[in-house]
């Protein structure tokens, strides 16, 4: 009988106590936090990349802070990127094989696609045509061949056609790619008793995606610079595939715990995360990667970010390392807004470097602050006025009364 009251008591709730319910941040049972404060930090990383980039292309990096030059970290913050598709691997990994459990081994197409659609499409499609609309100050799209763009833009064909109206939308022509293809990916072998063939399959796909990297390497030696590399290597949904796969390893790793005992244990995790965070500090601080092209950035280095991202989720997942870090609020709010966050914060560059430098010209810290708190504050709008409603809509997808 409670469950009717509490449906009854939601209804003839006061409009001010449902507002405030709507505005609200609020974890869900089945959520591990730990992963909110990776997804968290992985956006984090990508503004401190987009924050500095003006200034080391104008020759005016922020100087040193305490004795640290910052400028290489937050130069190195694109694999922030990266963090993000081991996450996605992870929890479309996941989420495909408990839906396919929970329907006695059936899987229905329309609803996991309806759910895809909602969640990314609603706030992708709302940035992508107001960058068009031009209601970003000082931000130019250009108008060579807009309608063209915008069309393999809506198909979300960006990934292997140039991202040039909004850079940072590449990503989402990887994501969507991988959306289509896991369930075809996963199932195949999802009524085994034994994860170690589609383990195995991930795997061969994982060597594939590196062996592809060095024929092409091989193939186009002229490639040198960061826009010939972003385009040949960085872009293209092949060429990406290694964190998202590390992510789709872990998922079977983690529904198959029984078979991996030793792995999973608290104190292999702690060991893992470990190494993972300590590689991932010297990735992003030893030097800026990608200033200078090599055959190190086309081939491996790719899934050694990967891997030190994997390893840090996948410590954090069996209970190793500080959790209790990745649990904070800070890290939590900017997760649930990340997508947003993500989407928007791009075409606010040069309206946050107008402002500063009206402020102060040339500080690099207003500049940063500035952007922080439009890019923040945009992203809220975002997310509550576009990305939240076709959320609550999504979660309803599939939902029997």
């Amino acid at each position: 009988m409670s469950a009717p009251a509490e449906s009854v008591a939601a209804v003839y709730r006061s409009p001010r106590a449902r507002l405030i319910d709507y505005l609200s941040f609020r974890r869900m049972p089945d959520q591990t936090a730990e992963l909110d404060g990776l997804r968290g930090i992985a956006v984090i990383l990508v503004l401190l990349r987009h924050a500095v980039r003006p200034f080391l292309e104008s020759g005016k990096p922020p100087g040193p802070t305490l004795g640290w030059d910052i400028s290489t970290f937050m130069a190195n913050g694109w694999i922030g990127v990266d963090l993000f598709f081991v996450l996605s691997g992870f929890l479309i990994t996941h989420h495909i094989l408990r839906l396919h459990e929970r329907n006695g081994g059936a899987w229905q197409w329309k609803p996991y696609l309806q759910k895809r659609a909602l969640r990314i499409i609603p706030a992708y499609y709302a940035v992508l045509f107001l960058a068009v609309a031009g209601a970003f100050p000082y931000f130019d799209v250009g108008a060579d061949l807009l309608g063209l763009r915008v069309i393999y833009h809506m198909l979300i064909l960006q990934d292997y056609l140039p991202a040039n109206i909004i850079v940072a939308f590449w990503s989402l022509g990887v994501e969507e790619k991988f959306y289509l293809l896991a369930p075809l990916l996963l199932l195949a072998g999802a009524n085994a008793k034994s994860s170690s063939g589609r383990i195995s399959l991930i795997v061969m796909l994982l060597l594939l995606g590196i062996a592809l990297r060095i024929n092409t390497a091989f193939g186009s030696p002229d490639v040198d610079t960061y826009l010939q590399f972003f385009i040949t290597f960085r872009s293209p949904f092949h060429m990406t595939m290694d964190p998202i796969l590390f992510g789709v390893l872990i998922a079977l790793v983690y529904r198959s715990k029984h078979e991996f005992p030793v792995l999973t244990s608290r104190a292999a995790a702690g060991w893992i995360f470990w190494i993972g965070a300590i590689l991932f500090l010297f990735i992003s601080c030893s030097h800026e990667m990608m200033r200078d092209i090599t055959w190190w950035d086309k081939t491996i280095q790719p899934t050694v970010i990967a891997f030190s991202f994997a390893a840090i989720t996948f410590g954090l997942l069996f209970g190793g390392g500080p959790g209790a870090l990745f649990r904070s609020t800070v890290l939590f709010v900017t997760a649930r807004i990340s997508y947003s966050l993500y989407l928007i914060h791009m075409p606010l560059v040069p309206l946050s470097l107008v402002l500063a430098d009206r402020l102060s010209p040339g500080s690099f810290s207003t500049f940063l602050a500035i952007f922080a708190v439009i890019s923040v504050a945009a992203a809220m709008l975002l997310h509550f006025a576009v990305e939240k409603p076709f959320l609550i809509i999504k979660d309803r997808v599939g939902v029997r009364a």
